[in-house]
């Protein structure tokens, strides 16, 4: 007589838990995209410092090197990620697909001789997987800055 009493408790207990696991499930893809998307910053803004260092770099060749550094990025994916789920996530802003020139700030000191500071800053508004899927505005603002001296004229 047991048996038969507690036969849907095992239904009930997965119905209860079952939006709580759903709910971990969405925020671990959430915040993995996040630092995907964060990662992607930081190599872009690394790679237009990078090139912006050597001399007569002029500020349109390093905001095209950041666009492209953060497309093939992109392009590239996560081993983590299905390249068919990519173009959703393009869609929904949750992934970098191209970022505007307003997004890129360069800054140098001085005149851009030797041993100056060169300041790449990246901006982009991350917007969360499943709020915007809900119809929710949940977003953060993602940052990344590098700053690297400006290289010695390799001409003579």
């Amino acid at each position: 007589m047991k048996g038969r009493s507690e036969r849907g408790a095992a239904v009930v207990e997965f119905a209860v838990i079952l939006p709580l696991l759903i709910t971990l499930i969405a925020g671990i893809v959430d915040f993995s995209l996040l630092y995907f998307n964060k990662q992607i910053l930081v190599t872009a803004s690394r790679e237009g410092a990078r090139l912006g260092i050597i001399a007569d770099t002029t500020d349109s060749e390093i905001r095209e090197r950041v666009k492209k550094v953060c497309r093939e990025e992109y392009d590239q994916g996560s081993p983590l990620i299905p390249s068919n789920f990519l173009p959703i996530l393009g869609t929904f802003g949750t992934a970098i697909v191209d970022l505007p020139d307003g997004n890129i700030t360069i800054t140098r000191s001085g005149s851009g001789a030797f041993q100056d500071d060169l300041t790449v800053q990246l901006e982009y508004e991350y917007q969360f997987l499943m709020p915007a899927i809900l119809g929710l505005g949940n977003t953060k603002l993602l940052r990344s800055r590098t700053v690297m001296k400006m290289e010695d004229d390799p001409s003579p």
